[in-house]
């Protein structure tokens, strides 16, 4: 009886314990379910998606994702552009951005997967712009929360430490020729969400490589075209090219050639370069070359016809033009004209009158090229090349001997003191000289078959004067002139050239506030120029924060002055003042080398509401917040604030984490510890204190800010910002009210008591 006893006893021993254990899961377990706890709060939350919002979702929105990330110098990183359509039916989105050029560089823009399948913009060669508009085949629409529309793959190509977003949708809300959503074309959009990127190493580069020069460009075939150039130099290196084919960019390059293929047969191309380095400075672009592509071999029928006028006269007849037609084929055209060739044949022999090249009219005149000094019955002729094939028309020019005998005179002019001058990127004029009173005419052109006349001047004169126009920048020409005396004996010189000088340097200017606006007095503003085009040097700054004229004259009093900078972003802090209301027009005037640019903001200063302003009511002085950060863990962050212009009352402050605004708090809980002897805070309730959830596991980088009572600005605390480090543990616990899990852990342990003293007495 005594061993049922004791394995009895042992028994209930083991009951106890299991009961206990069972009792002490069942405390955690009721304690965490009934004080509410989010139990997502046992997983690792996401980061945040999305940067602060400019505008509002009452609509449309577009967003990028990631919105922040941070890269070192050379990294590649892909930003997903998504539109959240807010229920709404969309067929077409128009997502233009700006980014600092001088940072990021564009690699490429990956459509694939989009759900707005047709594509109408994809542009980027515009350093620091993107232009992306895709839409959908109607009647279909998108109405998603989460539309995918791009992919941009950047190249992180120096340091960038932002205190702002710097990759931004370019929107204004209502405007449909900016960033917008629509459905048949009703534009939808309301706000958008930017992004802020940090990159780490590396240093700015601002200077762009040298122009390329001696480009070439070679047909091989009916569909392509070769070219080369002389590669560009750069103060960190050259990065690619961008080739430009009739202005518009058709590819890049890595090295200093490129093969421009799918081209039409039998057409001419024309093709310029520039060159850019990593951090996205692109040169001007090289100088002009053309090539026309082979014939496709598929014969042609050509129809040519010739006129001359005049077509008779008497004897001397000189200063006679010819007037070719031509239908038929496709491509430019070669054409070969002789004053007195009768045959029927399409060979080109020499000497022909005249032969001009690669023309796109299929209507040309040589004018006054032909001069026949006996009477007689002439035959001129055209010889036409097109594509493959050719064709020739003559007609007949009658000279009379009505007039009486030409002049003995059988001598030409003897010219001499050829020389080019007045050369600019676009002109020149020609100067020669004759023995004796004479005619002016100019043959001029890119090689020794010239191609092109002056007009015919048929002023007799000793000393020559021609202007030629319409030029090319850095261009190689070679002329020869033609004088006829009055006697009609024709003179041409030998081959001269002259090169043309390069195209004028350009700057410009643009001019911001900040903030462009507030109420009176409105204190601290700052004015940022940035400078671009060709011209280089350093650069002189001068700003003025109330002059509206365009001039570029730089007068006195000026409020800032600052020379020979060599940044193109110059910012000129707290350097405006205005204490009445009104509308403001700063200026900046910008100097580099010889080149001079100016740009004017308005800065709109709006009167103080009634009742506003400091307290007292007799100071106009806009006192910023003071405040500090007691306090900052994964749970909350805390401190004070105050604003002297409004002692009196509660400051809202915002606050921040890894960038996006996650809430805000009012700060009117009582410090009485910040006021004392000296103190300028007039009142205790200046205190604050903001509780965290969801934060994700790992570290964070808390701000708080201020918001200024008279201006609306945000102004940072101090010891903001604070580094927060998040562990993951059963930190859900900390959720669970105190009182009700001590309640709990109170009633099962005076239960369990109760049983093990009941089973005692029964055993």
């Amino acid at each position: 009886m005594q061993i049922i006893k004791n394995e009895l006893k042992e028994k209930i021993n083991i009951f106890i314990f299991l009961a206990f254990a069972i009792l002490v899961g069942a405390v955690f377990f009721i304690s965490f379910r009934d004080s509410g706890a989010d139990r997502s709060l046992l997983q690792k939350s996401s980061p945040r998606l999305y940067a602060a919002l400019v505008g509002n979702t009452t609509q449309a929105t577009l967003k990028l994702t990631p919105d922040t990330g941070t890269y070192n110098v050379n990294d590649n990183f892909s930003v997903d552009i998504y539109v959240d359509t807010n229920s709404q039916n969309v067929d077409t989105v128009a997502a233009y951005l700006n980014y600092n050029s001088v940072n990021f560089q564009v690699v490429s823009i990956d459509t694939t997967g989009s759900l707005f399948t047709m594509q109408a913009e994809n542009d980027y060669a515009t350093p620091g712009v993107i232009k992306i508009t895709r839409g959908i085949p109607a009647p279909s629409f998108v109405n998603n929360s989460n539309g995918f529309v791009a992919k941009i793959n950047f190249k992180a190509v120096s340091s960038a430490n932002p205190s702002s977003d710097n990759i931004t949708f370019n929107f204004v809300a209502g405007d449909a020729n900016r960033s917008n959503v629509f459905l048949a074309g009703n534009p939808l959009l309301s706000g958008v969400y930017n992004g802020r990127y940090t990159v780490s190493g590396g240093s700015s580069d601002s200077q762009a490589p040298s122009v390329p020069t001696n480009l070439s460009a070679s047909a091989v075939s009916s569909s392509q075209i070769n070219l080369s150039w002389t590669a560009s130099t750069d103060n960190v290196g050259v990065t690619g090219y961008r080739i430009f084919r009739n202005g518009v960019q058709a590819g890049t390059s890595a090295t200093n050639s490129y093969n421009d293929s799918g081209l039409s047969p039998s057409t001419t191309y024309n093709y310029n370069v520039s060159a850019y380095d990593a951090a996205g400075n692109e040169s001007g672009q090289s100088s002009q070359a053309s090539a026309t592509t082979q014939s496709g071999n598929v014969p042609v029928t050509l129809s040519v016809s010739l006129s001359a006028s005049p077509s008779s006269g008497a004897a001397p007849l000189s200063g006679v033009s010819l007037t070719v037609n031509v239908s038929g084929g496709s491509g430019n055209i070669n054409y070969t004209f002789y004053c007195n060739r009768s045959d029927s044949g399409i060979n080109i022999t020499t000497p022909y009158d005249i032969k001009i090249d690669n023309q796109s009219q299929t209507s040309y005149t040589a004018s006054n090229i032909c001069n026949y000094s006996s009477a007689g019955s002439y035959t001129a002729k055209v010889i036409v090349e097109r594509d493959s094939s050719q064709a020739e028309s003559r007609v007949t020019v009658t000279v009379t001997s009505s007039q009486p005998p030409p002049p003995s005179d059988t001598t030409p002019p003897a010219i001499s003191s050829v020389s080019a001058s007045l050369i600019t990127s676009n002109s020149a004029t020609i100067n020669w000289a004759t023995n004796e009173v004479a005619s002016s005419q100019v043959e001029y052109g890119l090689n020794t078959n010239y191609g092109t006349l002056s007009g015919f001047n048929s002023s007799l004169v000793t000393s020559h004067s021609v202007f030629l126009s319409g030029l090319s920048p850095s261009t190689t020409y070679h002329y020869r002139v033609k004088s006829s005396d009055t006697a009609g004996n024709p003179a041409t010189s030998g081959d001269y050239t002259f090169i043309t000088t390069a195209a004028s340097l350009t700057l410009s200017v643009n001019l911001s506030a900040a903030p462009s606006s507030g109420v009176a007095p409105l204190s601290g503003v700052d004015l940022i120029a940035s400078v671009s085009g060709s011209a280089t040097g350093n650069i002189n700054y001068t700003f003025y924060c109330n002059r509206g004229d365009i001039g570029i004259n730089i007068t006195t009093p000026y409020q800032g002055k600052f020379d020979n900078q060599a940044q193109t972003s110059y910012t000129a802090n707290d350097i405006c003042n205005y204490q009445a209301s009104g509308s403001y027009g700063a200026k900046v005037i910008a100097e580099r080398g010889s080149y001079k640019a100016e740009a004017r903001v308005s800065v709109i200063v709006n009167p103080k509401p009634a009742g506003g302003g400091a307290s007292g009511g007799g100071s106009a002085t806009n006192f910023k917040p003071i405040g500090y950060i007691d306090e900052a863990n994964g749970n909350l962050v805390s401190g004070w604030v105050f604003d002297a212009n409004a002692n009196t009352s509660p400051v809202t402050v915002h606050i921040y984490v890894d960038g996006t605004m996650v809430g805000s708090s009012v700060a009117n809980l009582s410090r009485s510890d910040i006021m004392g002897a000296g103190s300028v805070v007039k009142d205790v309730n200046h205190g604050f204190s903001y509780n965290f959830s969801n934060l994700s596991q790992g570290e964070h980088t808390v701000r708080v800010y201020a918001i200024d009572v008279p201006a609306g600005n945000e102004i940072e605390l101090g010891s903001s910002p604070k580094t927060i480090t998040v562990e993951e543990s059963l930190s859900f616990l900390k959720s669970v009210p105190k009182a009700i899990l001590t309640n709990q852990i109170l009633f099962f342990i005076s239960l369990f008591i109760i049983i093990f003293i009941i089973l005692k007495m029964i055993f």
